[in-house]
């Protein structure tokens, strides 16, 4: 854990990809993600580029579930004034099939994003070996392409 929190710190000042689409995403991600045994949730904060400014550790939960408020992380979307946004959580389970809650919250950070006029581009789930994107699932209406 604390090896993921000194990785995290330094996102906002080292990294300048221009994030892309939900692959080049999951690739610059992936490797906050391959040791965490609980559910944790992030959202990854772009600026106006879709270049990464933050990414931010919105919960930590359970072997099988977390508990997310949209309104941690729409705080964590406007205290970095971020232009763009991407939401990531895990699933320790193996298994990247999105739950009827994780539907539910996406459609949720959907609307808020729509009302306060901040790009919602992906809501993505990390399994051992592999991963689910809302946008490319067509899920959700999402772009998929940034």
């Amino acid at each position: 854990c604390l090896e993921l929190c000194r990785r995290l710190k330094g996102v906002r000042r080292t990294s300048f990809q221009k994030i892309t689409s939900a692959i080049v995403a999951m690739s610059y991600v992936r490797p906050y993600f391959r040791r965490l045994t609980r559910e944790s949730f992030f959202t990854l904060l772009l600026d106006i580029k879709n270049r990464p400014i933050h990414l931010e550790n919105i919960a930590n939960g359970q072997s099988d579930s977390v508990q997310v408020s949209v309104r941690d992380i729409f705080s964590s979307v406007v205290t970095f004034k971020a232009s763009a946004f991407i939401c990531l959580h895990n699933h320790p389970s193996g298994d990247s099939t999105p739950s009827t809650e994780d539907c539910h919250l996406t459609t949720q950070i959907k609307d808020v994003s729509q009302m306060l006029g901040v790009r919602f581009l992906d809501h993505l789930i990390f399994a051992e070996h592999e991963v689910f994107s809302f946008a490319k699932n067509e899920k959700m209406t999402l772009p998929t392409d940034f």
